[in-house]
């Protein structure tokens, strides 16, 4: 019975080796592929889900929308000509701080961020998360801007990136709604409660109110 038993746990290990190896990359909010025009520019070819809107397809070198604390995975089919980097974009090629790079022995600033969580398993797929230190401490210091290039066509493959800050309740595009007394951008039976606790309680001057305000 016991050899039963571990004939069969050896199984489920060799299978899960198979299913899920070591080098799946971790999940990723958001998914897009650059390809190359050549090599005088890069190409946004597709990218998932559609709400990520990460740039505008078929334009030459775009600017790439990205936001702090999102995870990305990035496809480049032909890396081993035209690898893919994540760049302090200078005034020109030379004056470019690599930060990611899919080149082959060239090793970008943050890969070994643990929090960036760099991922290249030698393939065509990269993964990596924006984090606040990765977009603002090295992506946007005094003479450079977010970018990217190719890593080996430096002067030609190059664009832009715009960082956007993650969107949190109760900014702009998210705001309290009426009824919403906790500032969790839900009205629910929280608010209820908060709204129950205080009933028919009053602060106006008027005498009748009863208010009796601290000394």
């Amino acid at each position: 019975m016991k050899t039963r038993e571990f004939l069969l746990s050896c199984l489920l290990i060799l299978v899960s080796f198979c299913l899920f190896p070591a080098s799946v990359l971790a999940v990723s909010d958001a998914q897009f592929t650059v390809v190359n025009n050549g090599a005088s520019s890069w190409r946004l070819e597709s990218y998932s889900p559609s709400e990520a809107n990460v740039g505008p397809l078929a334009v030459p070198s775009p600017t790439l929308n990205l936001v702090i604390g999102k995870r990305y995975e990035i496809t480049d089919p032909n890396f081993s000509v035209h690898p893919f980097e994540l760049i302090a974009k200078g005034a020109s090629a030379a004056q470019d701080t690599i930060l990611l790079s899919m080149r082959v022995g060239v090793t970008g600033t943050f890969e070994s961020n643990p929090n960036v969580n760099w991922q290249d398993n030698g393939t065509a797929v990269v993964a990596f998360t924006l984090t606040p230190a990765l977009a603002a401490d090295a992506m946007a210091v005094p003479g450079q801007v977010p970018g990217y290039r190719c890593g080996v066509h430096t002067t030609t493959m190059r664009g832009n990136i715009d960082i956007k800050a993650a969107p949190v309740c109760g900014d702009p595009n998210h705001p309290f709604l009426p009824g919403d007394i906790n500032h969790d951008c839900t009205v629910d039976l929280f608010d209820f409660a908060l709204l129950a606790q205080n009933w028919l309680d009053c602060t106006s001057p008027d005498p009748n109110c009863g208010y009796l305000p601290w000394p």
